[in-house]
């Protein structure tokens, strides 16, 4: 997975442990990258997440597939999302 996907927006890091769940953190969505976390909107979320995941139907041959995902230039390994006590790891290209 070469040519990682760049957040556009420019976010500021949280002072969050996804190791750790605190019941606040299950209201909001996360992203751990290789240095910080950072707290996402729902809309970021998903974008984060179909892009690396990939998307689309392979029966229509239309799947779009996945690749790294970087915020403000470092790589997120992490993903968690609000309501799940559990994060799900991304692939590393």
């Amino acid at each position: 997975m070469s040519n990682p996907f760049n957040l556009p927006d420019r976010l500021e890091p949280v002072a969050v442990c996804l190791g750790k769940q605190a019941p606040e953190q299950l209201e909001k969505n996360y992203a751990q990258g290789t240095h910080n976390v950072y707290e996402l909107t729902d809309e970021q979320a998903q974008l984060l997440y179909r892009t690396v995941m990939g998307s689309g139907a392979g029966i229509t041959k239309n799947w779009v597939p996945g690749r790294s995902v970087e915020i403000n230039g470092e790589a997120v390994l992490y993903i968690k999302f609000k309501g799940e006590h559990t994060h799900h790891i991304f692939p590393q290209g």
